[in-house]
């Protein structure tokens, strides 16, 4: 019997990735994430953001919010008198159409105008 023991790699954890040679996992950079046993880190897509170093996953833009470019680290805020039409993970918002609006008080939906008032396309309150 030998007596050698047998030495193998291990897969970097989820958020984590290592090229060939390693002898270590380095955290993938905000705006991307990984798997594990990653030989690199997968950028977030439009619509997505990772917050921080070291994620497991890109996490959707929340309802109100959006993202149009790759590998980012936050949202942006819909401007007045625009929607992200109530979903999440979205890349635009989009014009409220005349009649309606967003206000302070629910930046998230188009409100249909009250009796006496109008709004043209894409007007805030």
């Amino acid at each position: 019997k030998s007596s050698e023991k047998s030495a193998s790699c291990a897969d970097c954890n989820s958020g984590k990735y290592s090229t060939s040679g390693s002898e270590s996992c380095v955290d993938c950079s905000s705006g991307t994430s990984s798997s594990s046993g990653a030989a690199s880190c997968t950028d977030c897509t439009p619509g997505k953001y990772a917050a921080s170093s070291g994620l497991t996953s890109c996490t959707d833009c929340e309802n109100g919010k959006y993202q149009g470019a790759a590998r980012q680290n936050s949202c942006n805020v819909c401007s007045a008198g625009k929607t992200s039409g109530g979903l999440e993970g979205q890349e635009t918002c989009s014009s409220c159409i005349a009649g309606k609006y967003t206000s302070d008080a629910d930046p998230l939906t188009c409100s249909a105008c009250e009796k006496g008032t109008f709004s043209n396309i894409g007007s805030p309150s």
